[in-house]
Parts: structure tokens; C-alpha cells; sequence
């Protein structure tokens, strides 16, 4: 099966090699190299832009844990069909008639337990391994379709034969199932995830294309790790400005230096980036070869980091084309997100009051000023509006800028941050840490100010440096926190912060929300990169 993987942001144009003149052409003698050394051109010399990598994973992808997920949804289920009966009826004998007899509603939930077990694993009979540990709602669907063949199957049965299975039995039954079903596999997925960030689970995987794609999508890899692709091999095509490899012999031999690569390898997947410069025949010529094997072949799309729900292929003449949907900024998403917001500041507000009124008395005890800071930030569609925050810095820490930025060698583009501000005070540094001087910005969030989620909230000063693409980050409510949040926070540098806050603003859905909250939790109880 083919799929496509949104195309690496390239990290600039190859280099070309003047000693190569009177050399075969770089795409027909692409440069071979494993990731964890240094890339060797044709001539066998080092080129030191591949950095080295770490040890291959110790599992291959083969090893999901497919099996002991079955396991666990089958005991999961039991448990809760179990519960639900212990909750309907009571621990008081009951029993369901069927015919002349009877049986107890112990043996219909061990039935029922067996009957939606089955139904998974038909369910997902036609899924990919992967595809269950993926993000996205599409990883929950099979749990989806046996749940309410489950539903469907039990009402028809008990029309079918004049059985009285209770409906409020099942009432509490078939949800109670579905919820222990999305916590078990919610569960499993995250342990894929730390699994394949500690590198101990992977795809070891062969990268085919330019020099310029592959380390970018290196880079991709580097600081995601959710895929599980872990690079062994580069086939790299050094000359973008060759010709795509369309001729038949070329487009054969490269295929085959492919698949010798795979078997040395041992790799389990292919991911072609650039595919327009192999070629249309190279890709549908090595989905031939690898038919029959395990190997998964993904393409690169070239549409740049664009979320999948904006992508839809669009077959043309046999040739599948992708329609990119534009950004979606308003609609019932926004008015759900608007909705979100007021909820859970206002939720936020009263719970959090014992804390937020113990905080602003130790910063009027131990340092002069006021226990809120007040500062001019710039909101959606450039809307300037008053933030609120716990100070944690020294009264009059902004006429102190200029000086620590000519001092600063870290300080690049608009944004100015440092460590070991001397401008933090003790408690300062606390509240900060725990990111608990931002919590007044509910206020902001409940007056519409600002979302729950969002980019960070520039200064005018930095808004005044922005350039047109930077400018986007305004399209939107900025947030109390957001992916820049949960991504590094202080350790992310001018650049990063800003891929990060646009990939957001045009990606952006409710549940991707949701789980950026979720994350937060867990960023600010480690307080990496909270300074």
C-alpha cells in the first residue's frame, strides 16, 4: 500500500561538486550511504552534512504490540459488561429466559464480551498495524465499527428470537465498553510513542531523493519521533537541477539499487521524498517490486507541512493528483473553541482562586509592586489588548531590556528571552517554572482576549519586526498555551517558534486543542525549557 507523508521543509539547495565533471550523472549513479555515517558521493568522498545517528531500534516494526492490545480489550470489556451488570441488577440473582431455560446475565456478559472481541478483530482485519497506533481519530475506527455492529446485532438478535436482554443492561453496557475500549488503546498508543522515542521500536526505513529533501526530512524525524520511522539507509540524488529519472533503464536501475538496499538493510519501509524527480514511473515501478513483502512505501507529497484532514486526493486521468483545502479560520469549529474557552476559564477561575490569591500575597511579601503585571500584547488581526500576569520580575524589568539584549548572544529575531534572567525575582522564578505566572491570562481568555490554545502573544515591539509570513500568526486568538508550549517552550529559538505557532494556525482543529491541553499538563510538571 502506498500512502503519502506531507514533504520535509528542504534545508537549502545541494551543492554541486565542480571534481564531478566527466562523472555519470549524479541521478544515474545516486549516492548510497547508511544514516548512521557520513553520506559518500560517487567518488567515495565524505560529505559531513549527515550527522550521525544513533543505534538501529531494538524491535522492528513487526513487534506492535497488536496481540497484547487484544488482550487487554478482551479483559477490558469483560470487566466493564461485568460492572455494568453488578450496577444494573444489583448482586441479586438475574437471570435472562431463553426458550424453556434460562441463563444468568454473568454467562450473556462473558458472551457478549467474546462476540465484540470477534468483531475487532474483523473489524480491523484490513488495517494496518501502524495505522492502530496512529494519531488522529481514523486510529479509533475499528473500535468504532465493532461497537456498533455490537449495538445493532444484540437489538436484532433479541427481536429475532422474542428474547428480553434488558435495555438499560445494555444501555450502560455498550458505553461503558466503548469508553474502556478508547482508554485501552489511548494506553497502547502512548506506549508506542515513548517506545519509539527511546528508539527501542521502529521502522527501519531507506530514504530515496535529493540531498536537500532527505536531510530535511531528517530533520522532520529528528524532532518527531510519533512515526516510527527510523532512517538506516539514504539513496541520495545530489543534482536538483538534473532531469527526472523517467528513462526506463534508469528508472530499472534505480528501483533495483532500492531494493538491494532494503535487503542489506533489513528495512521494512521505503520513503520517497522529491518524487518528481525520479519520476512517476520510479515510484509506480518499485510499488511493483515490493509487492508480496512487508515493506510499506511512503511518498512524499511536496505540499509542505500541511495537516492531512486539508489534503484529499483527486484522481486525473489514473494519475492521483492532492487538492490542498484552505485554512479554515471560522465555522462551528471556532464558535465550539469559543464556547471551550468561557467554560473552562471561567471552571478555572473559581477552582483555582485559593491559589491564584496565595501566589499574589508571597509577590507583595517579597518584593516592592504590584502582584499582577499588566503589558500591552497584540492580538487576532493585530487587536492590541492588556495581559495579565503574576509578576515575576523586578518593578520596572522593561527598561532593562535594551541592556540584557546587547549582552544576550542567544537573543535572535524579534523575540528576547534568556536564562538566568537577573531581572527574575525569587518567587518569580517558582511561579515561572510551573508556568503559574500565566494563570491570570484566563481572565484574558474569558474576556476574548485570547483561546485556551493558541500562538504566544506577541509584544508590538516584536510585531513590529515581523515580516508578511510572521504576520500570520495573528490569524488567530493567541493562547495561554499552545504547541510552542508543549514543544520547548523557552528552548525553542526565533525560527522554531514561529514554524510551530504557523503550523498551528493553519491546521488547527478542537480535538488537536484538546490534547494540546492534555500535553501541557505534562510539559509543565517537567518544566523543561521554563525559564
Amino acid at each position: 500500500m502506498t500512502s503519502t507523508l506531507p514533504g520535509p521543509t528542504t534545508t537549502g539547495p545541494a551543492t554541486t561538486d565542480p571534481a564531478a565533471t566527466g562523472r555519470a550523472r549524479p541521478a544515474e549513479r545516486p549516492a548510497v550511504r547508511p544514516a548512521s555515517r557520513p553520506a559518500e558521493r560517487p567518488d567515495g568522498r565524505a560529505d559531513d552534512r549527515t550527522p550521525p545517528r544513533g543505534p538501529a531500534p531494538r524491535l522492528p516494526r513487526r513487534a506492535l504490540p497488536v496481540v497484547p492490545m487484544a488482550v487487554t480489550e478482551a479483559a477490558a470489556l469483560l470487566v466493564a459488561t461485568s460492572a455494568a451488570q453488578l450496577a444494573w441488577f444489583g448482586r441479586g440473582p438475574q437471570g435472562l429466559a431463553i426458550g424453556d431455560g434460562g441463563v444468568g446475565y454473568g454467562t450473556v456478559s462473558v458472551a457478549l464480551t467474546a462476540a465484540w472481541t470477534l468483531l475487532l478483530l474483523v473489524a480491523r482485519a484490513d488495517v494496518r498495524p501502524d495505522d492502530l497506533f496512529a494519531s488522529g481519530a481514523a486510529a479509533f475506527r475499528d473500535l468504532l465499527r465493532a461497537t456498533v455492529v455490537v449495538a445493532v446485532g444484540v437489538s436484532l438478535f433479541s427481536a429475532a428470537t422474542q428474547t428480553q436482554i434488558s435495555r438499560g443492561w445494555l444501555l450502560v453496557a455498550v458505553p461503558a465498553g466503548l469508553a474502556v475500549l478508547l482508554l485501552n488503546r489511548l494506553a497502547w498508543r502512548a506506549h508506542v510513542r515513548s517506545l519509539r522515542a527511546a528508539r527501542r521500536l521502529g521502522t527501519r526505513t531507506v530514504v530515496v531523493g535529493t540531498a536537500a529533501g532527505v536531510a530535511g526530512l531528517r530533520h522532520v524525524l529528528a524532532r518527531d519521533s510519533s512515526s516510527g520511522l527510523d532512517v538506516v539507509a539514504e539513496v541520495v540524488l545530489d543534482d536538483l537541477d538534473d532531469a527526472p529519472v523517467a528513462h526506463v533503464a534508469r528508472t530499472a536501475e534505480l528501483v533495483s539499487l532500492v531494493e538491494r538496499r532494503l535487503a542489506a538493510e533489513g528495512a521494512e519501509g521505503v520513503v520517497v521524498v522529491g518524487s518528481g524527480l525520479v519520476g512517476d514511473e520510479f515510484v509506480r515501478r518499485l510499488s511493483w517490486a515490493l509487492e508480496g513483502t512487508d515493506v510499506q512505501l511512503i511518498v512524499s507529497p511536496q505540499v509542505g507541512p500541511v495537516s492531512s484532514r486539508r489534503l484529499q486526493p483527486v484522481a486525473v486521468g489514473g494519475h492521483q493528483l492532492i487538492r490542498v483545502d484552505r485554512v479554515q479560520l471560522g465555522g462551528r469549529q471556532s464558535v465550539l473553541k469559543r464556547l471551550m474557552d468561557v467554560a473552562l476559564s471561567a471552571v478555572g477561575l473559581v477552582a483555582l482562586a485559593p491559589l491564584l490569591a496565595g501566589v499574589a500575597a508571597a509577590i507583595r511579601l517579597t518584593s516592592p509592586g504590584p502582584a499582577v503585571f499588566r503589558q500591552t500584547r497584540v492580538g487576532v488581526d493585530g487587536a492590541e489588548f492588556t495581559l495579565y500576569k503574576f509578576r515575576s520580575m523586578v518593578t520596572g524589568a522593561d527598561a532593562l531590556v535594551t541592556a540584557l539584549v546587547s549582552d544576550d548572544d542567544d537573543a535572535r529575531g524579534p523575540l528576547f528571552k534568556m536564562r538566568d534572567d537577573p531581572r527574575v525575582t525569587r518567587v518569580g522564578r517558582v511561579i515561572r517554572r510551573f508556568s503559574i505566572d500565566e494563570l491570570p491570562q484566563l481572565v484574558n481568555v474569558l474576556r476574548g482576549d485570547m483561546s485556551l490554545v493558541g500562538p504566544r502573544p506577541p509584544l508590538p515591539r516584536e510585531v513590529a519586526a515581523y515580516d508578511r509570513t510572521a504576520h500570520r500568526r495573528l490569524l488567530t486568538r493567541p493562547g495561554l498555551t499552545g504547541a510552542w508550549q508543549v514543544s520547548g517552550r523557552a528552548d525553542l529559538d526565533w525560527e522554531e517558534g514561529l514554524v510551530i505557532d504557523l503550523l498551528y494556525v493553519e491546521n488547527w482543529t478542537l480535538s488537536g486543542d484538546l490534547a494540546i491541553l492534555g500535553r501541557t499538563v505534562g510539559a509543565v510538571l517537567r518544566a523543561r525549557g521554563a525559564y
